[in-house]
């Protein structure tokens, strides 16, 4: 498949006698294909409209400051709820972590490309630097299943505690995960650890 070569898979009306009944769930109807979009450059991208993604963005070279994962995570939480549902975020220093589902009409690739455009040009005025902050490519996979997205969830707050930076993932200063709330105590003990 060739650098911008893109493929639908159209989930066909014709899955039983009445034509927006699927045999296997009689009460769910639909209207019109469901389309599963695949793009690929030199990672593979899955969108499916009204899908939950998670995301991984990497700095291209370096290490961002506690004063930048600061600033990109405030943009991260920014977009929501405009254009997405922020389930959480954890920015590294080398890299990032979110889990979203996009608004409808807007695409996952608009989101990654205005994160990251969009933080790189700030973080870049900060530095009196030029050129790219992000690797060019973002990885993404659709979650499937509440058994994912818990592990996924699990992942991104471990990521923080395997690094040193925090003894709890989510007392991590980079980190962000919409309604949960430190305790005064927590945000105390925050600011003793590194």
């Amino acid at each position: 498949m060739g650098k911008d070569d893109i493929k639908e898979a159209h989930h066909s009306s014709s899955c039983g006698t009445d034509k927006n009944v699927c045999p296997t769930t009689p009460s769910v109807r639909y209207e019109g294909p469901i389309r599963l979009k695949i793009t690929r450059r030199h990672l593979p991208h899955h969108t499916l409209e009204g899908s939950t993604y998670f995301v991984t963005s990497r700095v291209k070279n370096g290490n961002l400051s506690p004063e930048e994962i600061q600033f990109v995570l405030n943009h991260i939480k920014k977009g929501d709820p405009e254009f997405y549902q922020l389930i959480g975020a954890v920015v590294m220093p080398d890299h990032l972590h979110l889990m979203i589902k996009p608004n409808p009409g807007i695409e996952l690739s608009r989101i990654t490309k205005g994160l990251k455009g969009a933080t790189a040009r700030e973080i870049n005025k900060m530095r009196h630097a030029r050129g790219s902050l992000w690797q060019d490519e973002s990885f993404d996979r659709i979650i499937r299943s509440q058994e994912e997205l818990d592990e996924k969830i699990k992942y991104m707050l471990d990521n923080p505690v395997k690094k040193g930076l925090a003894e709890i993932g989510f007392l991590y200063e980079g980190c962000y995960f919409k309604g949960y709330e430190p305790t005064v105590e927590m945000l105390k003990e925050r600011k003793g650890k590194p």
